[in-house]
């Protein structure tokens, strides 16, 4: 949420509202966090995946193709 959001759903709270909704930001960022860590520990594994399958293919034995 960008600071100008914030600052107009806060507006017209007292005290008590804007320590409810300043945690409740909180928790969606905490939410946000933890889906982006999934997606990067997905993407890792892909990475490593990919990485081993190159090197793989870099010791496969591939002259039997260049016969025509």
């Amino acid at each position: 949420m960008n600071p100008a959001d914030a600052m107009s759903r806060a507006s017209d709270l007292n005290n008590s509202e804007i320590l409810h909704l300043q945690a409740q930001i909180l928790r969606e960022q905490d939410e946000d966090l933890e889906k982006l860590s999934e997606v990067i520990g997905s993407t890792s594994r892909i990475a490593w995946a990919i990485k081993e399958e190159f090197r793989l293919l870099e010791g496969l034995d591939v002259s039997f193709l260049l016969i025509h």
